[in-house]
């Protein structure tokens, strides 16, 4: 009997993450298969340098134009000869399903449906991360999707037998491509993570291949794995597809997940079937943290336009977690890292101690966002720094930031007076609100309120 004839398919290789790792793992299994992809660019990801990696006339466009070429990649796909294979795998979250095995059968671990054509098109409409150009992209989207849904459904009808990850994505793969998928659970490493010493007392441990969502998982519990009889729990905020999820039950026994979309919050317990997940439907401002029983954590992917409430909402409750990260918007984790101030940074500085975490690149979203984001780590105080009370004065100095801090006083007394009293306290005439650090407040507010 002949040796079968193997080929793998992946719609791009451009960067690393969790779609890579599991073509990485097949590759594996047939090391001389030919992978055909889109785009290859060997310099972001060196998983493949030992692999037959095959491209076509669609390596000569940029990666940075990857969200226009929909169309362009299902064309490209479909018209791949793979004429002389037993077996087809496609490795595919968008176009490379498209292709076609004439004289053999084509499996296709399908992560999801194509996201942008299905599930997630209303957000990708109202953010297709193309900055001052998005109007145009926008209009072109909604005129083009109809017929590229219609390609992706037929593409998916020609596949011999879909296999996907959960129980949800096969959900996702019967509403849209009426199609039954076989479940295989992607791998996961879990014994292979190194830790290394930073010079600071955040406990992170350093995560292979980019796992951005792991590390924020490990940051959070310290570092260490946990022993099943150690009875810890993981709040986690906006669970969505459980990606975060997954990774959060390596390391503690219980994760509640509070899941603002009802829709979300109803299927995510059928992809963790026996494992200690309470899934509560709720806004996580209107979440009680108080009932979580000691010692528990909190971790999140948080929504850029609601950072503040729920940072505040996390460092001022009375049942305080023990440690939290967060994935936020890059140049908010700076501000409030930053040596200089801002309203946000003293609050979290007053009530927690705070470390950075990784930066991730906003290529690494589906849709992308428009800027990069970061984990904070955050271990909240037993006692704030100063009283509450003195964010009153803060919140007066910072009523114009840009200007100096003496200005900005005036309201409460005479500009003679706010001379003297910075004199006094050894705090510079030209000072701006950003300079002054959480004593300097404290110290001030003793004088003039």
């Amino acid at each position: 009997m002949s040796k079968l004839k193997v080929a793998l398919v992946c719609d791009w290789l451009t960067n690393v993450g969790g779609a890579e790792k599991v073509l990485l793992y097949i590759h594996k299994l047939y090391p001389d298969a030919p992978i055909y992809t889109s785009k290859y660019n060997p310099r972001k990801i060196d998983w493949f340098l030992d692999a037959d990696v095959r491209t076509g006339w669609m390596q000569i466009f940029p990666t940075n134009l990857r969200r226009f070429l929909g169309v362009f990649r299902q064309k490209y796909f479909e018209h791949l000869d793979l004429s002389e294979y037993d077996l087809v795998i496609s490795v595919t979250g968008a176009e490379a399903k498209s292709v076609k095995a004439p004289n053999g059968l084509h499996v296709s671990y399908c992560h999801v449906p194509t996201q942008y054509y299905w599930q997630m098109y209303d957000d990708y409409v109202k953010n297709p991360g193309f900055g001052i150009l998005d109007p145009f992209v926008r209009f072109c989207f909604k005129k083009l999707v109809k017929p590229l849904r219609k390609a992706d459904f037929e593409a998916a009808q020609k596949v011999d037998q879909f296999v996907t990850i959960s129980e949800y994505a096969k959900e996702q793969i019967e509403k849209y491509y009426k199609r039954n998928a076989i479940i295989v659970h992607p791998p996961v490493e879990v014994d292979d993570f190194k830790k290394v010493l930073n010079g600071k007392k955040t406990g992170e441990m350093c995560f292979p291949e980019h796992e951005d969502l792991a590390r924020a998982a490990r940051s959070v519990s310290g570092g260490h794995a946990m022993p099943i009889a150690t009875p810890l729990t993981v709040v986690e905020i906006g669970p969505g597809l459980g990606t975060l999820t997954s990774s959060l039950f390596r390391y503690f026994n219980k994760v509640i997940a509070v899941e603002y979309d009802k829709d979300l919050a109803e299927k995510l317990p059928k992809s963790f079937p026996g494992k200690n997940l309470e899934v509560v439907n709720a806004n996580f401002l209107d979440f009680d943290l108080e009932k979580i029983p000691q010692p528990y954590m909190i971790a999140g992917n948080i929504p850029y336009y609601i950072t503040s409430p729920i940072i505040r909402k996390i460092i001022t409750t009375e049942n305080k977690p023990k440690r939290v990260a967060l994935l936020i918007q890059k140049e908010v984790a700076e501000r409030i890292l930053d040596e200089k101030e801002t309203m946000l940074s003293l609050l979290v500085k007053n009530y927690a101690k705070v470390y950075p975490g990784v930066v991730v690149p906003k290529e690494e979203f589906t849709p992308p966002p428009k800027v990069d984001s970061q984990v904070i780590i955050l271990e909240p105080k037993d006692q704030p720094e100063i009283p509450e009370e003195v964010f009153k004065l803060i919140q007066i100095g910072f009523s114009a930031p840009r200007k100096k801090l003496a200005h900005n006083l005036t309201s409460l007394k005479p500009k003679e007076e706010i001379s003297k009293i910075l004199k006094q306290l050894d705090i510079s005439p030209d000072a701006r609100p950003a300079d002054l650090k959480l004593k300097d407040w404290e110290r001030l507010f003793g004088v003039i309120m």
